[in-house]
């Protein structure tokens, strides 16, 4: 820590101590060299090398407090920096749950199937970017999220729904990962969306399998969501909401995305590796 800092945070009683300490030590030295050459005389040379050696203990003692006194203060300040943005992100949780009560409660006004989906996919959007900030608060790391966990999370959740059919299973291989709350929430809501797509439309009463990866290639990565289901005809045609809602999530990540049919609908999302992040590392 620098001499600044140092002094910046150190209360001026203790640096008034030190001074008032250090300048006796001196003044001393001083006086007692004015009375005797220090060229000539052993017993004031020994004197003043003991005056040197109390100063140095002295300033190690200080600097050694000082340093503690503001390790503890930036601790607490972190501390409470931490506090604080758990909090914040409990409370988006708690304002997203509560806007998706009031969407199910509104939905309970309504005798009409269309508007029952329309109000469910909606609910499902808030609560995939719920779900990420509910995993920030309860760990450690408040900045990023690993990608498997969630993705594992948010699957299981929208196979509870009630659109969801029991025989359709997820299969998740994804290396270890981490992502910034702000991309999680882009791909939550792309996950929820190809997931809700093909519950809907992909599969028969035999159901299927949903193959969601997360895989390396080169520079970047490849998130990959393949269904088993029926496919898409003129696939460069397919509009509508939820497909624009995917694009509009692949624009903020920076990402390119390819869509096709191969025994299934098949999203390929290709995105720049962060360069900090843990599966660079290993």
């Amino acid at each position: 820590m620098s001499l600044k800092k140092i002094i910046k945070n150190t209360y001026h009683k203790d640096l008034f101590l030190y001074g008032f300490y250090i300048g006796y030590l001196f003044i001393y030295g001083y006086s007692t060299y004015m009375l005797h050459s220090l060229l000539y005389d052993d017993k004031n040379m020994s004197v003043y090398i003991i005056i040197l050696l109390l100063s140095v203990i002295s300033f190690g003692i200080f600097y050694h407090i000082t340093i503690e006194k503001s390790y503890h203060e930036l601790k607490r300040a972190n501390s409470q920096k931490t506090f604080l943005l758990k909090e914040i992100h409990h409370r988006v949780k708690n304002n997203l749950n509560l806007i998706s009560s009031i969407l199910g409660i509104q939905k309970l006004e309504s005798n009409s199937p269309e508007v029952h989906a329309l109000i469910s996919q909606n609910q499902l959007r808030l609560e995939s970017i719920a779900m990420a900030h509910e995993m920030l608060y309860s760990q450690k790391d408040l900045e990023n999220i690993y990608f498997d966990s969630y993705v594992q999370k948010l699957t299981q959740h929208i196979l509870k729904t009630d659109s969801a059919k029991d025989n359709i299973r997820v299969k998740i291989e994804m290396m270890p990962y981490k992502i910034p709350i702000d991309h999680m929430i882009q791909y939550g809501i792309i996950i929820n969306e190809l997931m809700v797509n093909s519950i809907k439309y992909a599969f028969d009463d035999n159901g299927g399998i949903i193959t969601i990866k997360l895989e390396q290639k080169d520079n970047h990565c490849l998130f990959t969501y393949k269904d088993n289901g029926k496919g898409v005809e003129n696939i460069e045609k397919k509009q509508g909401f939820g497909l624009n809602l995917i694009k509009m999530s692949v624009l903020q990540l920076n990402a390119q995305m390819e869509i096709y049919n191969d025994d299934g609908l098949v999203y390929e999302i290709r995105f720049q590796e962060e360069e900090n992040n843990e599966n660079n590392d290993s």
